[in-house]
């Protein structure tokens, strides 16, 4: 938050890699107002944003290649069978 061109309350955030611990402090003061929960809250909310957000897009992945996988697989079956026909056809082609 700026005010006249001075941050008036700044704030950071530190996000560790190695275990994803979160770190946030801000320049507001506790005065019974609830300002600690809400900063909690906003950062509650954010990485459960992010999580959804990740999971959303990872199932929609799994099931593309889900559906990708499953027509290899049925044009597989069917290329075989039609090959079999087709071998079957010129089989009986060469016996009369």
């Amino acid at each position: 938050m700026e005010y006249m061109g001075m941050v008036k309350y700044p704030a950071s955030v530190l996000a560790h890699h190695n275990d994803g611990y979160v770190s946030v402090s801000h320049g507001g003061i506790e005065m019974g107002q609830g300002l600690n929960t809400k900063v909690k809250l906003i950062v509650y909310i954010s990485i459960f944003y992010m999580y959804i957000t990740y999971n959303i897009c990872r199932y929609i992945l799994i099931y593309i290649y889900l559906y990708i996988f499953v027509f290899y697989v049925y044009m597989y079956i069917y290329c075989y069978y039609i090959y079999n026909i087709y071998n079957d056809i010129l089989y009986l082609h060469d016996i009369i």
